[in-house]
């Protein structure tokens, strides 16, 4: 039996070909920031770990105050600063040191295969920055750059967590730390007290945005934030 198409049904199903072109472009660029298959030692890795909202409402969370968190919009920013970065949208309660082991397990694998650990970047907004802490407690280099975005819980909902934190694993913070937050955000905070616990060599930094947005100031890709975070990280030797 032969189909037979009218004009009609011939431009939609050239219009759904194409619509199933641009999914297909689409989902190879939302998988495009997986570990790497094939290791390049030359090249400036960053692991980029986003915030809770993100785990809960998706890759494009809107929140009723801060607006929209468009996760790859984020993390495409990142990567056009020369980074291969390395993310995963998380999902719903994920564990908190249970997650850094899974990254520190990675970082691992990038230094045997010989990438320099001040080539190496571990970037966290929020509950991601208390990730960042984590991995910087697990992995044993005072070389490895850490960026804390908003993620020192020391007020609002994260204090609890930030707490244990610093009674459990704080002493065994490692590596080259940059702190950074905005002075009106509610939730988190400095993270002096942090640095200040650490037993282990740490060069710490603690830059203050006032951008007055809070905590969504780190829900866009502000050079507020992004140009002094990359610099700070391309200073690294």
């Amino acid at each position: 039996m032969k189909l037979l198409l009218t004009h009609k049904s011939k431009s939609l199903l050239s219009i759904f070909v194409v619509l199933l072109f641009i999914l297909a472009s689409c989902a190879t660029s939302l998988n495009s920031y997986e570990m790497p298959t094939e290791i390049d030692s030359s090249a400036r890795y960053m692991f980029f770990l986003h915030g809770s909202s993100t785990e809960k409402l998706g890759a494009y969370a809107t929140h009723p105050k801060y607006g929209i968190y468009d996760y790859y919009k984020m993390v495409k920013t990142l990567s056009d600063q020369g980074f291969t970065v390395i993310s995963e949208s998380r999902g719903k309660n994920t564990d908190i040191e249970i997650y850094a082991r899974k990254v520190s397990e990675q970082v691992n694998e990038l230094l045997a295969q010989g990438v320099l650990p001040q080539k190496i970047s571990v970037v966290g907004f929020s509950k991601g920055g208390a990730i960042t802490l984590y991995i910087s407690s697990l992995l044993n280099n005072p070389k490895i750059n850490y960026v804390v975005m908003a993620g020192c819980g020391s007020r609002g909902r994260y204090k609890k967590t930030y707490e244990r934190f610093l009674r459990n694993s704080a002493s065994g913070l490692n590596g080259r730390i940059l702190s950074i937050y905005d002075t009106k955000d509610t939730i988190c905070g400095s993270c002096e007290e942090a640095f200040n616990l650490a037993s282990k060599e740490v060069s710490s930094t603690e830059l203050k945005l006032t951008v007055g947005k809070g905590h969504g100031t780190f829900y866009q890709p502000r050079k507020e934030w992004l140009i002094p975070v990359v610099k700070w990280i391309n200073e690294s030797k």
